[in-house]
């Protein structure tokens, strides 16, 4: 993550085990979900896992998709290409059941395999928000070690109010200080993790600062 997520694209394609492992750390867990909401009221729920390894083979194999993705995608970057991949391995899982059944039950495709792609849609993106937001508290959690006791607790702040849900005044209190000068301090632990999150956000995202802008503010959107 020091480098544009097309740097790891290409390092995985090109068979470095380690750009691998992040891959599949980072962009997995969002074909996921996406399979998992495309799926979930079909026969091919079962199928999940499965379909998530086909998406991962495809992208890496010899000659594979992450070969053929190219930078220049526009504001999207990567997350296009990873959505256009991963409904064409859904499809293609379909495809298959489909033609089981009708091999078995002498009818037309079930309708119960029909997929609504509106839904799963909707979970993908919001999967990709909340590896972008995991990739940038882990920018920002390395950032507040590197610069000091200060930042390090402008970090816990933000824990303590988006993780364990604390109003500011009981953290005031709970840290022996004046609301005032919490609310202060919460301001610029939230420009820390904004910058955290922009800078994030610039690695998969091809475009001007206002477009990085809009890319931050609609990853935030979809997780409210």
């Amino acid at each position: 993550m020091d480098d544009t997520c097309w740097t790891l694209v290409e390092h995985a394609a090109a068979g470095i085990t380690t750009a691998r492992d992040a891959f599949a750390k980072l962009y997995l867990p969002v074909v996921e979900a996406y399979l998992g909401a495309r799926w979930r009221n079909t026969p091919l729920r079962s199928d999940v896992d499965d379909a998530v390894q086909d998406v991962f083979l495809d992208l890496i194999k010899p000659n594979g998709a992450l070969t053929r993705a190219e930078r220049d995608h526009g504001a999207g970057g990567f997350r296009p290409f990873l959505y256009g991949v991963a409904r064409n391995v859904a499809r293609r899982h379909e495809e298959k059941a489909g033609q089981r059944d009708r091999r078995e039950t002498r009818i037309s495709q079930s309708p119960d395999l029909a997929a609504d792609d509106g839904n799963p849609s909707k979970a993908f993106e919001c999967a990709w928000a909340r590896a972008i937001m995991r990739a940038a508290r882990a920018r920002h959690a390395k950032l507040a070690e590197e610069n000091g006791r200060k930042s390090r607790e402008n970090l816990e702040l933000l824990r303590l109010r988006f993780q364990e849900n604390l109003p500011i005044r009981d953290i005031a209190s709970r840290w022996g200080a004046e609301p005032a000068a919490i609310h202060r301090q919460y301001r610029r632990a939230r420009m820390e993790f904004a910058d955290a999150l922009y800078a994030t956000v610039a690695l998969h995202v091809s475009g001007t600062p206002a477009d990085i802008k809009r890319e931050c503010a609609r990853l935030l959107q979809l997780l409210r």
